[in-house]
């Protein structure tokens, strides 16, 4: 009986054996050749055609892919007779044989072509749209683990930072810029990362290297999605801007054409990040400090955050987010203090209240506002003391009359330099910044300095008139109407004389700040030379992202929407709103003035508010819906 048994298994393993054999041929004859074609880019990664939004099958090629001497490569064991097919002209290609595409090619940029091949005696077709970069270097992410710590497994959450690999950065004319291993990327952002599937990302080095040129050597560089901005011109736009204006510290930038793991993610802006580094906010590293003395210690490397009352000098325990008081790591030895100072350096940013949560040290003002301190990142409980102390001051100041703080005998622009202040504030009214004073807003304080600087930018991917909903005549691409001025610290500084004759100065005509941006939208400005530099880059990114999408930030584009039309709202957005607030600031005189916040009440029917607000109410109830079940 054992016997019969056994030879039954053997003739149904025999049997199952043929079933997968027959499958596997069968399968094998369906095999695709756009599935195995692919463009040999760097010795770690290699580019594969992929779907765009439209459904249709991209393969994007970086810039120094060269049409008349174009490479691809495909398995011969599986495929022969290969050819590619267009306008009625048909070429013969072998496997990692260079051959000219330039016949198949059309003007629009978008090349068609029919790929042909024979496997298992059986033709394939697949239809390929070729497309190529220009002007743009190629960044190449590789992952050490692509199955287990690949693209998806960093798109999935900014707490996974298990993933490393090797970036290569490729010229223009194919030479190796760099090659280099990545200790960690991350993806990064708050609703940039929530928002799209096309992810910003955090990537730190092994060693210091110098990315953009002249920028300096550094570990951590970013890269920026630009996700809400379709005309992509918006972040650079400011990172030209700032420094002109006299704003420090502003990250050096450079466009790239992003490759992850053999696929093409889009245009990129590779930047600097904000942070205290010898060549970034070149002021000394108190993080640096901590490390040295602490590492090693239970303290420093399972850190305990604890809260403290401000006006207890950190005596008190309080809750998380609660107004006046303060976060640190509980048991870290202070470093000493710098000679001729009562104070570290510090780098602070205003930010949402329920975004601070996530950070590891920083305070909450007696107002409300929360404040994170990215150095140090570990604050130690008596400088949680001081720095939150001294900003408190700053705000008393800042709200009280005349900008004077009376406790203490000292001005708001005792406590910050005021020309870096007026200056940011311009430059974010100008563009309408609705992060200006709420997020992404950085101030420094040097040990040498008693003094904030407010700086550098950063953040202005929905600035400039973009096309932001809730409120077209406010946030929108109304280019009328004070935006900022309701908002924190500016609600106090736009009372006082000072503040306002210095924002005078640089917004009124011929002022330093509308100088500036009148020529950034000039010919040959920054909008010019970006919008020519990153065209055939910006098509290809909108070929893999819709440039019509709606996201949680209520932000869209009707379909249609060009690339020309995207420059064009720009520069007519800023044009206007320079000529409307230089119109405005110029009636500014002493205390006797009135600021618009927002379009007068008695223009706008009450009847047409209530109903505007019901159609909202039901226009996000169907837009939570369709992502639900999308």
């Amino acid at each position: 009986m054992l016997k019969k048994q056994s030879n039954f298994f053997k003739i149904l393993g025999t049997v199952c054996i043929l079933f997968c054999l027959l499958g596997l041929t069968a399968f094998a004859a369906d095999k695709n050749i756009a599935d195995d074609i692919y463009y040999p880019s760097v010795a770690s990664a290699s580019i594969k055609p992929q779907k765009g939004y439209d459904g249709k099958i991209y393969l994007f090629l970086p810039t120094n892919a060269n049409f008349q001497s174009l490479t691809l490569n495909f398995s011969e064991e599986d495929f022969s007779s290969v050819t590619l097919s267009a306008n009625e002209q048909t070429i013969s290609i072998q496997s990692g044989k260079a051959f000219d595409f330039t016949p198949l090619m059309n003007a629009s940029g978008e090349h068609l072509v029919s790929v042909s091949a024979t496997f298992a005696g059986k033709a394939q077709t697949a239809e390929i749209i070729f497309m190529k970069s220009e002007n743009l270097r190629s960044l190449y992410i590789t992952s050490d683990d692509p199955v287990q710590h690949g693209r998806p497994y960093v798109d999935a959450s900014k707490n996974n930072r298990n993933a490393s690999g090797t970036l290569d950065l490729i010229s223009a004319d194919g030479q190796t810029d760099y090659n280099g291993k990545i200790k960690e990327i991350k993806g990064r952002g708050n609703s940039s990362f929530a928002s799209f599937e096309k992810k910003p990302y955090q990537i730190k080095l092994n060693e210091k290297a110098e990315l953009i040129q002249g920028a300096g050597s550094a570990k951590k560089w970013i890269l920026l999605n630009n996700g809400t901005d379709q005309s992509m011109l918006r972040n650079a736009l400011t990172f030209d801007v700032a420094p002109k204006i006299g704003l420090p510290f502003t990250s050096a930038y450079e466009y790239v054409d992003v490759y992850y793991d053999g696929e093409y993610r889009g245009t990129y802006l590779l930047t600097e990040k904000v942070e205290i580094d010898e060549s970034r906010i070149n002021i000394s590293n108190t993080d640096d400090l901590i490390e040295n003395l602490n590492k090693g210690t239970p303290a420093y490397e399972n850190p305990v955050v604890k809260t403290a009352s401000v006006s207890s000098k950190g005596k008190e325990p309080m809750d998380g987010n609660q107004a006046g008081s303060f976060r640190y790591v509980d048991g870290l030895k202070e470093p000493a203090l710098p000679a001729n100072s009562s104070h570290q350096s510090y780098l602070l940013e205003i930010d949402i209240i329920g975004r601070y949560a996530e950070e590891m040290t920083g305070f909450v003002t007696n107002k409300g506002q929360a404040i994170t301190t990215k150095t140090p990142e570990y604050l130690t409980r008596s400088q949680g003391v001081f720095i939150a102390e001294f900003w408190q001051e700053f705000e008393d100041a800042v709200y009280s009359k005349d900008g004077y703080n009376a406790k203490t005998g000292k001005y708001y622009y005792d406590y910050c330099d005021l020309d870096s202040l007026a200056k940011f504030y311009a430059l974010n009214e100008l563009a309408k910044n609705i992060d200006g004073f709420i997020t992404s807003t950085y101030f420094y304080l040097p040990s040498d300095s008693d003094k904030l600087v407010c700086a550098p930018v950063w953040d202005y991917d929905i600035a400039y008139g973009h096309n932001y909903k809730p409120d077209p005549n406010y946030t929108g691409k109304n280019p009328k109407y004070f935006m900022l001025t309701g908002y924190y610290l500016v609600k106090g500084l736009i009372q006082t004389e000072s503040f306002r004759d210095a924002v005078k100065s640089y917004l009124s005509d011929g002022g330093l700040v509308n100088k500036v941006f009148s020529e950034a939208i000039a010919e040959n400005g920054s909008i010019d030379t970006n919008s020519k530099l990153i065209r055939a880059s910006h098509k290809m990114n909108y070929k893999l992202w819709n440039i019509a999408f709606k996201n949680p930030s209520n932000v869209s584009v009707p379909e249609g929407t060009t690339f020309d039309d995207t420059i064009y709202d720009l520069r007519s957005f800023i044009a206007q709103r320079i000529s409307w607030l230089a119109g405005e600031v110029s009636q500014w005189e002493g205390s006797n003035y009135t600021i618009v916040t927002g379009p007068p009440p008695q223009t706008t029917n009450p009847f047409v508010q209530f109903f505007k607000r019901i159609i909202s109410f039901f226009q996000r109830i169907l837009d939570i819906f369709a992502s639900i079940f999308r």
